[in-house]
């Protein structure tokens, strides 16, 4: 039977009214106090009581029993410090004081008990456990004194892209790869790890992201004060999890017995920001780069006892955002002022935990997220006015949660996330909102132009009056329902639970006019672009995920085994779109199983004490992962979305009134406009199948050990290959790169061609003035044959080989240094011919993910944080990481007359408009390293309960101008005039200062 979304409302009654099941993630995030107990001389010790107690437990304590082999289990611990005691009839009382816990972490803490009475209490005191030698999940923690010591920007990216590793993948809207300060938080660059992008973000253990991209996006600007520690979790993740990229968990702050507060606040301007653009990169065509006019954070929160044990709050509001100048940038209004690219939001939190009774607690929370950015996609070639308001007014996360203690061995939850984010693009405000109101001017020409039309200057590439990409409304709306029931032993855990998610995704697209664009040259009208507009779709998905996982203890030997089942399936409803200018209505009819799958996903681990002293384990983990549950493939597949967009017709303003009108316009070189138009065909086992659902699997090896009290060291290995690629959608001007299978062509309609690369300085030597060979081009009489099919690929490979090496140093005195070094490469081999032969071509060959967006190679990552004399503290953070990567992109526009013919009578590249050939071997040529120092001073002072620190930072201290971004084509540096011209280079040295108050 399947399970389509409009199922949610049963699958969520099933799912909390079979039984008191959990909400598995939710474990994720807590720790796990685990060991063994003997005797004197050795022999386990069934049957004792251990309880763990801590400030951080509403409930106060949690406890356990040993089992037959003396061990015991207490899972389900927040983070926190914790006092474990340990009693037996006959035996003296043991406390063992100062265990420190983190999320998803398995403190071993063995005990010896000796003969005596049970009143008789030994406390032991002892550094808190390094290695967890049962989990084989690798991660990163970074606690609150972490997080409020380094300086970072304050959000989840900026503090994870110190872990080694990790990348940031450039998003849209001008995003970064890079943070400096906070300079980069206004729009969100997902985290990825190993190059891979499929990161997946929570809080307390229930995912918040939306249906966008390839599921790596939440759209929410997470409030630092909201949270405790953050959890990132690199490798290993059981069957609870179904994405294998990097998962990020928030430990939320709960509140407590006391009122305690806190009141952050730091800000600069543009006074302390140095500039940083040399000779070298005006050299290179870079003449001006963006300033920072401000950036601020006020973030105060506060928590406490409603009730004292029995409901606790916590609320915090944050406030944020960063201004800055783009360079180029202009205003057709007012030419003497600086554009400025302006963004903030703001968010506010509130969380509740009850305690019902003993054994049954409740929590809540709700977070309003609001966006508000003035000028998007303003540039040096679109004016002040012609960028857009980009804003989410209305979004928001939500969840509520119970958990049960049924018994010392069965913990049950149940949980339910809601998200919702509204996204927005829209019209400046000074624009008019009628035609004919108001008459812009060309510069140079003197031309007349319409602001209320998007108005393409080909003269100048300049983008004036409204917004190029019309009016967006987006909404993603998402429910998680979770659950599941863990029965625990000493030596055994075994889980079993359910995840489902019900999401719909709403687009409605609006341009003024139905005109997507007017083109305007040499002061003429040209052209004009007309848009199937007004447009409204829909899309809905389910996915749902079942899992058993169990996690065994024998002697030193922990395994770790699961299997999920995921189930994903998309829908699109009937869908209406209004009439517009151009073109009537549109129904397009409700579609099923757009796509159907199903899959079965193992995982297994093994941890091994090696020495029997919990100071040294030996890691084994595998575990096969498929993509997250987004709208993308639905999207495809929906008839609305595949409706023919565009129509670009010759115009010539005849009446001279600036509005394009249907009787000035020339013929149509769209027929098809406004209809539903299938440009390629789906294999139909992708559809509808079982086990074709695009993933990978994972392979880690991980050795970590304790040096000393405080310190340890993880060595690890990692390997990891993609399965079920597809062929791209698209398609390169005739066939150059990958695209789908056009049945209608084979390698033997393909003309070979040899051309000689330009004898250029920017090149490196190996190609400069070499006869470039390898290349096709489709006969003329094929091209106008097309029936491309979108398939798997075949034999295609995508792999990561890497391995990593990190240290952790807790130190007595509250000093703290963490960090190592990544070196690893991802690989693609996609040496198979669909159509074109030039596909042989650089078809095996290293690659950092997203074309150089997000970093691979070596990396060198540490942070650290030292207190001196006096309440002085210093800290600080290092990155040195591979360049971007140099490619050459060669368009047919821009040939010589050195292309030849071998062994054919052709002359030219005949009806193929053009062609584009790659001149640099992919993997081989990157720009300068980047290395980023950020340092912070401050001086903490005050009494009791109450604290004040000062902060001084300085980010990017060495000033750092490495190139982050150049001008590109399609993800490949365009060879041209433009050639190696930097687009972004890093922040020039930012100095700030900050204060926080804790009471």
């Amino acid at each position: 039977m399947r399970l389509r979304p409009s199922s949610a409302g049963v699958v969520a009654a099933l799912m909390f009214g079979v039984c008191f099941l959990l909400v598995p993630s939710t474990a994720l995030a807590q720790g796990i106090v685990a060991g063994q107990v003997t005797d004197s001389t050795g022999s386990v010790l069934p049957g004792v009581t251990v309880e763990a107690s801590s400030p951080v437990l509403i409930e106060g304590a949690r406890t356990s029993v040993t089992d037959g082999q003396g061990r015991y289990q207490i899972p389900d611990l927040r983070p926190g410090t914790y006092r474990v005691t340990y009693a037996l009839p006959g035996f003296r009382s043991v406390v063992r004081e100062g265990i420190e816990l983190r999320a998803g972490f398995t403190a071993t803490v063995n005990i010896q008990l000796s003969v005596g009475a049970v009143e008789e209490t030994i406390t032991v005191a002892g550094a808190s456990p390094v290695v967890d030698t049962q989990s084989v999940t690798t991660q990163t923690v970074m606690t609150r004194d972490v997080l409020d010591a380094v300086p970072t920007g304050r959000n989840i990216q900026a503090v994870g892209i110190l872990i080694p590793g990790t990348g940031l993948q450039v998003g849209g809207g001008g995003s970064f790869n890079v943070d400096v300060g906070g300079s980069a938080g206004m729009q969100q660059s997902p985290l990825a790890f190993h190059g891979n992008t499929n990161s997946v973000q929570q809080v307390d253990g229930i995912r918040f992201n939306n249906l966008e991209g390839a599921g790596q996006y939440s759209g929410m600007y997470w409030n630092d004060g909201m949270i405790q520690e953050i959890q990132y979790t690199t490798s290993g993740d059981s069957a609870e999890t179904q994405a294998g990229g990097i998962r990020i968990n928030m430990i939320p702050k709960e509140g407590g017995n006391a009122f305690r507060g806190s009141l952050f606040s730091n800000f600069t301007y543009d006074k302390w920001h140095s500039g940083n653009l040399d000779q070298n990169l005006k050299d290179r065509g870079l003449q001006s780069v963006g300033k920072i006019q401000k950036i601020w954070d006020f973030n105060p929160s506060i928590g406490g006892p409603l009730m004292r044990d029995k409901l606790w709050f916590h609320f915090t509001y944050r406030n944020w955002g960063v201004d800055r100048t783009v360079p180029g940038s202009f205003s057709e209004i007012d030419p003497t002022r600086a554009s400025i690219d302006d963004s903030h939001i703001y968010s506010a939190v509130l969380r509740l935990t009850w305690q019902i009774n003993q054994k049954n607690k409740f929590g809540a929370h709700y977070d309003k997220n609001v966006k508000y950015r003035g000028h998007w996609g303003l540039a040096s070639t679109v004016s002040e006015e012609a960028a857009a308001i980009e804003d989410m007014p209305q979004s928001f996360n939500a969840s509520v949660k119970w958990t049960s203690t049924l018994t010392n061995q069965l913990l049950a939850q149940a949980g339910l996330g809601l998200y919702t984010q509204q996204y927005r693009e829209i019209y400046e405000p000074e624009l008019p909102t009628s035609p004919g109101v108001a008459v812009g001017t060309f510069p140079l020409t003197n031309a007349r132009y319409d602001p209320f039309f998007t108005n393409f200057d080909e003269t100048t590439g300049f983008f004036r009056g409204a917004w190029r990409a019309g009016n967006i409304y987006h909404i993603s709306g998402v429910k998680n329902y979770t659950a599941s029931l863990t029965y625990v032993t000493g030596s055994q855990s075994l889980k079993v639970g359910a995840q489902y998610q019900d999401g719909i995704s709403r687009q409605s697209d609006l341009y003024r006019g139905d005109i997507a664009q007017i083109r305007w040259n040499s002061g003429r009208p040209r052209s004009v672009i007309l848009r199937a507009s007004p447009r409204y779709a829909v899309e809905n998905i389910g996915d749902l995920g079942l899992y058993v996982d169990e996690r065994w203890t024998l002697n030193r030997l922990t395994l770790s085994g699961g299997v999920r089942y995921d189930y994903f399936n998309g829908s699109a409803p009937e869908q209406y779109s209004g009439p517009g200018t151009w073109i009537g209505a549109r129904l397009t009819p409700a579609v099923e199983n757009i796509p159907n799958w199903r899959d079965i996903n193992p995982r297994l681990g093994v941890a091994w004490d090696l020495f029997g002293n919990a100071k040294t384990a030996l890691k084994f983990t595998t575990g096969r992962y498929v993509n997250q549950a987004v709208a993308a493939p639905t999207r495809d597949l929906n008839p609305m979305r595949q409706i023919s967009e565009t129509d670009t017709r010759t115009w010539n303003d005849a009446n001279g009134n600036l509005r394009p009108e249907l009787n000035e316009l020339g013929p149509t070189s769209n027929a098809r406009f406004g209809t539903v138009v299938q440009s390629y065909r789906v294999d139909p086992d992708y559809v509808d199948g079982f086990g074709v659902r695009t993933g990978h699997w994972n392979y880690n090896v991980t050795l970590q050990h304790e040096l000393r009290p405080g310190l340890g060291v993880t060595a690890t290995y990692a390997y990891a290959k993609n399965f079920n690629q597809l062929l791209p959608t698209g398609r390169a001007a005739a066939g150059f790169g990958r695209g789908p299978d056009n049945t209608q062509w084979t390698p033997a309609d393909f003309d070979e061609f040899t051309i000689v690369a330009p004898d250029d300085p920017r090149l490196p030597a190996s190609v400069r003035g070499q006869t470039i060979t390898g290349l096709y081009v489709i006969k003329d009489a094929k091209r106008p044959l097309v029936d491309d099919f979108r398939t798997f690929a075949p034999d295609q490979k995508e792999t990561y080989n890497g391995a990593d090496f990190n240290v952790n140093w807790r130190m007595g005195n509250g000093g703290t240094v963490g960090g190592g070094m990544t070196w690893g490469d991802a690989h693609i081999n996609d040496c198979y011919v669909v159509d074109n032969p030039t596909q042989m071509r650089f078809c095996d060959r290293n690659v950092d993910a997203n074309l150089g967006l997000v970093r691979g190679g070596t990396q060198i990552k540490l942070l650290g944080a030292y207190p001196i004399l006096g309440g002085w503290q210093v800290s600080g953070s290092f990155q040195s990481v591979r360049g971007p990567e140099k490619t050459a992109a060669w368009t047919s526009t821009t040939f010589n007359n050195t292309i030849r013919f071998p062994g054919s009578t052709r002359t030219s590249l005949g009806a193929t408009p053009s062609v584009t050939v790659q001149l640099i071997e992919p993997g081989t040529l990157y720009d300068d390293r980047l290395y980023q120092v950020d340092i912070r001073g401050s001086k903490s002072f005050g009494r009791g309960n109450t604290r004040v620190r000062l902060m001084v930072d300085l980010y990017n201290a060495l000033n750092n101008n490495a190139v982050l971004t150049r001008s590109a084509f399609g993800g490949l540096d365009t060879f041209g005039p433009a050639y190696n011209r930097p687009v972004g280079i890093l922040e020039g040295r930012l100095f700030k200062i900050g204060a926080q108050l804790d009471f």
